[in-house]
């Protein structure tokens, strides 16, 4: 497999990983954060926040570490996975103990997706335009007139 050919399996499982991320996390933590508010309403105010931080940040610093592990691998005797966990633990620890924590999780997720789910461009796109469509559908809740 060509590198370039790598390196496009990679972008397009950080992509669907970071969609199911998203998803999963607006979920959990609404109740966390929104316990007054009736459930969805808490999802939708959570659902912006992650998902520009998940998107300006999070895929890009993941795809950074999967290629330094990468090279680190190809150069070392280190194995990739404990390269690629300490990238994302280095950063994820730039902004806090809770965006670690965010790294870590969104770590083990990626990891599951590599081992169980094959990933090809239909999903990152499919799952990309069912988040943007719960964003222009709940742009009143973002945005209020």
């Amino acid at each position: 497999m060509s590198k370039h050919h790598a390196l496009q399996n990679i972008y397009q499982r950080k992509l669907a990983v970071s969609v199911a991320y998203i998803v999963l996390v607006s979920l959990l933590t609404s109740m966390l954060f929104y316990p007054e508010m009736s459930y969805f309403h808490g999802v939708n105010h959570l659902f912006f926040e992650i998902f520009l931080a998940i998107y300006i940040y999070g895929i890009w610093a993941s795809l950074l570490s999967d290629v330094l592990a990468s090279i680190l691998s190809d150069r070392t005797r280190i194995r990739e996975v404990y390269g690629s966990a300490f990238f994302h633990i280095g950063a994820g620890a730039l902004f806090g103990l809770g965006t670690m924590a965010i790294a870590v999780s969104f770590f083990l997720l990626d990891r599951f997706f590599m081992k169980y789910i094959k990933v090809n461009w239909t999903i990152p796109f499919i799952c990309f335009g069912i988040l943007v469509l719960i964003f222009i559908l709940n742009l009143n809740n973002y945005f209020p007139s």
